[in-house]
């Protein structure tokens, strides 16, 4: 009896070591395949990203170039605005003292700061 069980033994592995070759490769091609999948959607999420997260860069960029611009031209303004309101004042009370002095009347209007006008 225990002869008749090794022989059914060799002769059931003699029968399936046809078959090994066969299931190697076919787990490797699974094994392999999953692992190209999974590579391939890596890829494609990295790459995504990347193009998502240039867009949405530039996007912050050019906005917060415009508001610093922005912010910077009204800072600009603002300043040659005082100094242009500066220069109308010295002339205006330069032609008032002139005139003053020499006994004129003098009869132009101050600047005024809100509507720009009076003065020269």
């Amino acid at each position: 009896t225990g002869t008749a069980a090794a022989d059914i033994i060799l002769a059931g592995l003699h029968d399936a070591s046809g078959m090994v070759p066969w299931i190697v490769l076919a787990t490797i091609l699974l094994v392999e395949g999953r692992f190209m999948l999974v590579e391939r959607y890596l890829k494609a999420r990295y790459f995504q990203g990347r193009a998502e997260g240039r867009s949405e860069g530039k996007a912050e960029g050019r906005s917060e170039g415009l508001a610093e611009g922005r912010s910077e031209g009204l800072a600009e303004g603002r300043s040659e605005g005082a100094a242009d309101e500066r220069r109308k004042w010295r002339g205006w009370l330069e032609r008032k003292s002139t005139a003053e002095r020499e006994g004129r009347p003098f009869d132009e209007p101050p600047p005024d700061a809100l509507t720009g006008r009076g003065g020269k």
